[in-house]
């Protein structure tokens, strides 16, 4: 989304002062994507200036001859600018760039859709201005000339960008792909929150009035660079994983249909290993599994474990209908409750602490340990 702005002092953004927009010297770049809503009239995309322009730093405005004019002055109240050969069409994308390279002959310069056009002299020296840089007004205090249309894609680098680097931004490359090591501020001005988002030094200008409006394409870098956070996804998967370690300060649950090929598996929780229910077809190598409180394990299940060691401070139990496949088995429960197996259970146990084996019956309990 980009921001819409109504032509009145009702709609306006206003960019704090600091020292990423306060440009000094004889560099400088400006690129913005707009779309006048009219022709005829001159209008500002944006001024960094005292009111009633004075004093006055860096602004860009479409002339009533409908030409884009890039002006910068060094606070003497002595503008230098260059101004389009294009004339711009009203509800068109336009993206413009205003570069100010050194001083001398050709030192200014206006873009258009990627192309130089308007260098003209400048000898002006850019100097330190304390007023905050606001998009859609001239100055901080304006009363006319007032921006109406859309505007995007707002950037400022303290350096100037070459031919090809303006002609990539028009071509709809993001400015922080373009030189971002000297990339000083960046709203995209997506349109949906105030303070606007800044992308560089989060400094998001005050929002005033404007409403959303679609956005210009453009290419951006990867989600993380934008520090975006990913959206979470959910539904069925089928995944394979090596080494898978999962901790819960409450409980672990596991729940939905899966079909999980796993190397080694950690589960551990403070409250419990609780809650995998449901379908599932788990292929596993090494396994532990630990509990604070209880273990339960719980619906139908037809695992092949190698290795099984499961212990519980407090008792063991094993429901429901269970076909289980065992290699060496360990169970250890505490001396007052002991192994509990309820409510049908049919398992042959080695108890090598009375050395002797025993099949374990309907409703039967075996104190082990003590």
């Amino acid at each position: 989304m980009a921001r819409s702005f109504g032509g009145t002092t009702s709609d306006k953004i206003q960019i704090a002062n600091a020292t990423p927009i306060n440009i000094t010297g004889t560099a400088l770049s400006v690129a913005v994507w707009f779309r006048k809503a009219d022709t005829g009239t001159r209008r500002y995309q944006f001024g960094k200036s005292g009111a009633s322009a004075s004093p006055f730093a860096y602004g860009m405005r479409v002339d009533a001859t409908n030409q884009i004019v890039f002006l910068v002055d060094g606070g003497a109240g002595v503008y230098d600018n260059a101004a389009s050969s294009t004339t711009v069409a009203a509800n068109t994308w336009t993206h413009a760039v205003g570069v100010k390279s050194g001083t001398g002959a050709g030192a200014i310069s206006v873009y258009v859709n990627g192309t130089q056009e308007g260098a003209a002299t400048s000898n002006v020296t850019l100097a330190s201005n304390s007023n905050d840089l606001v998009l859609g007004y001239r100055d901080v205090s304006a009363t006319s000339e007032i921006w109406s249309g859309d505007l995007a894609e707002f950037a400022v680098w303290n350096v100037a960008l070459t031919a090809a680097e303006c002609a990539a931004l028009a071509k709809g490359v993001s400015p922080l792909l373009i030189r971002p090591q000297s990339l000083q501020y960046y709203a995209p001005l997506g349109g949906r929150a105030s303070p606007e988002q800044e992308l560089r030094n989060s400094n998001g200008g005050t929002v005033t009035g404007t409403s959303a409006s679609d956005h210009p394409p453009v290419l951006r870098p990867p989600r993380s660079q934008l520090g975006v956070t990913a959206r979470p996804r959910s539904g069925d998967a089928s995944i394979t994983l090596g080494t898978l370690t999962l901790a819960a300060d409450g409980s672990l649950a596991l729940s939905g249909a899966a079909s999980v090929t796993l190397g080694t598996l950690t589960l551990a929780a403070d409250g419990g290993v609780t809650g995998i229910t449901a379908d599932s077809s788990i292929t596993l190598g090494t396994l532990t599994a630990a509990g604070a409180g209880t273990l339960a394990l719980q619906a139908d299940s037809a695992p092949t474990l190698g290795a099984l060691t499961v212990s519980s401070a407090g008792a063991l139990a094993l429901t429901g209908s269970a076909a289980i496949t065992l290699g060496a088995l360990t169970m250890a429960g505490d001396a007052a409750r002991g192994v509990v197996f309820t409510p049908w259970a049919q398992h042959t146990f080695a108890l090598t602490a009375d050395d002797f084996s025993r099949t374990a019956r309907r409703d039967t309990t075996f104190a082990i340990g003590a």
